[in-house]
């Protein structure tokens, strides 16, 4: 006889996310430093929430991976310039992706330069009130 099947609700209630992520397209420039030297990789982020964001980068990287980061938050209504937030972050998914064009990756910020947390804070909270920001929806609620 077959062994029990594996309880997948368990594993489902693990893949919730804690906090609304939503879908944004805003540069990120991930950078880490090897004993060879500085690495930069360009890329864009599919969504976003203060916990973490999901990335599409031109270069993989290996779970546990400790990024520094610059998130370019892009002009909006009501928000007439450029916001970069400056963190570290860790990569907790990794791999490649034809539909996103380069590498899938997940982040998790871990902390934040200067009043990245804040500016971060903000960005997110103007998110949750709706704010109209072009192609900007949640896509994953919390539960």
């Amino acid at each position: 006889m077959p062994d029990n099947p594996p309880d997948l609700a368990g594993a489902i209630h693990d893949e919730r996310r804690l906090e609304d992520r939503y879908l944004v397209h805003w540069p990120i420039l991930m950078s880490w430093t090897t004993p060879a030297g500085l690495f930069v990789a360009h890329g864009r982020t599919l969504n976003l929430s203060f916990g973490g964001a999901h990335v599409a980068v031109d270069r993989n990287f290996a779970i546990g991976d400790k990024v520094a980061c610059r998130l370019s938050v892009q002009p909006w209504h009501g928000n007439s310039s450029m916001l970069d937030i400056d963190l570290f972050a860790k990569v907790v998914h990794a791999n490649y992706s034809s539909r996103a064009g380069g590498f899938d990756i997940g982040l998790q910020f871990e902390s934040f330069s200067g009043d990245g947390k804040e500016k971060l804070g903000r960005v997110v909270q103007a998110l949750q009130k709706g704010v109209a920001v072009a192609s900007s929806q949640i896509i994953h609620s919390s539960h």
